[in-house]
């Protein structure tokens, strides 16, 4: 097997042209790195727009001349006038399969897993 690889013949540059291929080769992937780069920095602004799009539009609605009134929510600030304010646990029910037996179904819960809501 050593002389069948000993007997392969390759085709090999000068050392010239090898420096000059690896100093193309270089160049292009340091081009190519900047552009992923920079698409990276893309993708995190579309991101950040993407939240902010979202954020926007759940707490302002689509409209945005709407007249606006206070929600009386501290860290919502303001809505547009025509929705309401209303108590999560008046939109929701609980799934009274997650409760024991023996917990009152009319509890205040502290918290609420997102797997025991339900839209009305």
């Amino acid at each position: 097997m050593s002389n069948e690889m000993a007997s392969i013949k390759i085709p090999l540059p000068s050392l010239t042209e090898q420096q000059t291929i690896s100093a193309y080769l270089d160049e292009k992937t340091l081009l190519i790195d900047n552009i992923i780069s920079l698409k990276h920095k893309q993708i995190d602004l579309l991101q950040e727009r993407r939240t902010t799009l979202i954020n926007q539009v759940v707490t302002k609605g689509l409209d945005k001349n709407v007249e606006m009134v206070d929600s009386g929510i501290e860290r919502i600030g303001t809505i547009p006038k025509d929705w309401e304010v209303r108590k999560l646990k008046y939109e929701t029910i609980i799934n009274i399969d997650s409760l024991g037996e023996k917990e009152n179904p009319n509890m205040e819960l502290l918290y609420v897993d997102i797997g025991n809501v339900n839209i009305l």
